[in-house]
């Protein structure tokens, strides 16, 4: 079907007369059937980044100043896939990314004497989030679980009578 090259800029940040400062380019190329978490993909592989120690924000600018557009699902992808498709210049509407680590797995999640950890308040990679007030939802991925080892220690637990499981 084709694809797009694309220019990505990285580690910079918005300033307060909406221009993006500071950053780092690099040259992706996008098929033009990509879908979002694709392109997340292909943008942290670009960029050598583990997907789930980080969120991505991606972005660009229809005109100079004006407010970002936001790319945060298949449809405003395809979007700004066809917004580029109609002016191939490779420096007009870069991808404006921002990349914010999270907190990697802690393997002692739960020790002995602790309840089982909670899975509602936790950080998602890429940018996933169930809040819509930027237009944009995408699923959730599933939360990271504890280890075998974990599970099991709760479970012995549990059998000895010395705790409850805590589900919710």
């Amino acid at each position: 079907m084709g694809s797009i090259n694309v220019l990505v800029y990285f580690g910079g940040e918005w300033d307060s007369s909406r221009m993006y400062n500071g950053y780092s380019i690099v040259g992706v190329i996008i098929p033009v059937d990509c879908s979002y978490s694709k392109l997340v993909e292909i943008i942290l592989r670009k960029l050598k980044r583990d997907q789930l120690e980080c969120t991505i924000t991606i972005q660009y600018q229809i005109t100079e100043n004006g407010p970002p557009v936001s790319v945060c699902s298949d449809s405003s992808l395809h979007f700004f896939i066809e917004v580029k498709k109609n002016d191939r210049d490779m420096t007009k509407f870069p991808l404006c990314v921002e990349i914010e680590n999270v907190a990697p797995r802690n393997d002692n999640m739960m020790s002995l004497g602790n309840e089982m950890p909670r899975y509602d308040n936790i950080a998602y990679p890429h940018g996933m989030t169930n809040d819509l007030s930027n237009g944009c939802m995408v699923t959730l991925p599933n939360p990271v679980m504890p280890t075998i080892e974990e599970m099991g220690s709760a479970i012995v637990e549990y059998v000895n009578g010395s705790k409850m499981l805590a589900v919710e």
